[in-house]
Order: C-alpha cells, then structure tokens, then sequence
C-alpha cells in the first residue's frame, strides 16, 4: 500500500500532496485503471481546495485518506518520492530549535513554514518503523542525525546569544519576549470555528466545560510559573548566601 512505501523514504509533504505530485503522475494512472472509484474520490476531495492559512492539523487530515492501507499501489508503478537537501534540513533543525527556547513561537509551525515539518515528521516514523523491523535505518537516519546536530548547535549558539542579550539589553529583549508572548494569545486561543477550512477566534457564548477547563488551565498555569519563580529566587539568595559565607572563611 502507499502506507506503507512512503515511510521508506521521508518527504516533504504530506500524502495528498505527494499522490498529486507531478513526478507522479503514472501512479494516478494506474489507481484509475485499477481502482476507478478510488482515483474519482480522490479527484473529489482534491477538487476542493485547501484555504489560505490552513494549519497542519488540517492538512494531515485530508492526507490521511490517502495513507490508508485500501490504497494499494499497483505492481511495476515506482512512486517518486522527493526528499529535502541535508543543507536545509541542519538550517530548519537549527531555527526550529530556536523558536522553541522562545516564548510565543512554535517549532512546529516554523518547519511548516519551511517546508520541512512532513519532512522531519515522516523521517523520524519511518526511523522508528524501520528499527523496530529489525533493519538499519540508514535513509532515514541521516536525516534524523543532520536535524539533530542543526538542533544541537542551534540551541547552545541561540541560548548564549539569548543570554548576552538579557545582560547586556535587558529591557528590549524583555520587551521583545513580552511581546511575542502577547502575539501568541490569537493562535493559543482555545475557543475557535471552522470556516472554509479556516479556523476563526470566536467568544464562547455558552459557559460549558471547555470554557472552564481553559480558565483552570490558566489559572494552574500561573501558579506554577510563580511558584518556580519563588523557589529560583530563593535558591539564588541561598547560594549568593553560601558564596558570601565562603569568601568570609577565606579571608
């Protein structure tokens, strides 16, 4: 089936857009000799087109169709498989890991803008699938190997960036966080409606459970952001303490 020669090698785009690829045109020939309802379900779902700023929940589900085990690939048919450049794959693991140190900005969502995060997705399954199989594997593990050092490198270059930038330029780098972490509330938001595809912040007009776990989740979520607060302040004053008190016995 498609399921399960697409883990073979990652690819940078989901199920459906791989089905329609150009590359692969002779696998869409065959699907409509072989199974013709099948090619004009697919040629249904892929008639309506995806809205701009759809996110990748939604695509992932509309691929799904195409993963199915029904969707038997028929014999001699190769099926193209484009894959990322290992250049670009270092380049998105070290901004992906970035976006994740900082507040308000989602690894995820970077790879998508990239282009990567099927990519990187699919990479990592068809690692795990294959190695539980019992083979070595070697395709998808380099890619899994280059992501991981172009994460490595990211986060310790960005944290000492980060770092210097909070010493140094305290308040515009505050400012800068703070306000990415304002600029999150419209994608965080937990109340939305589907339209055309597109999801839309709405106000609930109906206080019912999800209304009440959101505003617990807030409230749980300040709690513990001021009790870590309190307890690294107070393990700071008591190693400042300790510091003081060794320098004195020194002296």
């Amino acid at each position: 089936s498609l399921k399960d020669i697409l883990p073979r090698g990652p690819r940078a785009m989901a199920g459906e857009a791989l089905y329609w690829a150009p590359e692969n045109a002779s696998l869409r020939e065959e699907v409509a000799r072989v199974s013709p309802a099948l090619a004009l379900e697919f040629e249904a779902l892929h008639a309506v087109p995806l809205a701009d700023g759809a996110g990748k929940d939604l695509i992932k589900a509309r691929s799904e169709r195409y993963e199915s085990d029904d969707v038997i690939v028929p014999a001699g048919v190769s099926v193209e498989v484009p894959q990322l450049a290992l250049w670009f794959v270092f380049v998105a693991g070290m901004v992906a890991i970035c976006a994740m140190i900082l507040p308000g900005i989602s690894g995820s969502y970077i790879l998508l803008i990239f282009g990567a995060y099927f990519f990187i997705l699919n990479a990592l399954k068809g690692f795990l699938r294959t190695l539980a199989s019992g083979e070595l594997p070697i395709n998808q593990g380099l890619f899994v190997i280059v992501f991981c050092l172009g994460c490595g490198i990211g986060l310790l270059s960005f944290a000492r960036l980060l770092s210097y930038l909070l010493h140094n330029y305290a308040a515009p780098t505050l400012g800068v966080l703070v306000g990415l972490m304002i600029g999150c509330l419209r994608g965080i938001w937990p109340f939305r409606q589907a339209v055309g595809g597109v999801e839309f912040n709405v106000v609930p007009v109906v206080f019912d459970g999800t209304v009440f776990v959101a505003i617990g989740a807030a409230v749980a979520g300040m709690v513990i952001v001021t009790a870590l607060s309190r307890i690294g302040g107070r393990v700071s004053e008591d190693v400042l303490e300790n510091n003081q008190t060794t320098n004195v016995i020194g002296s």
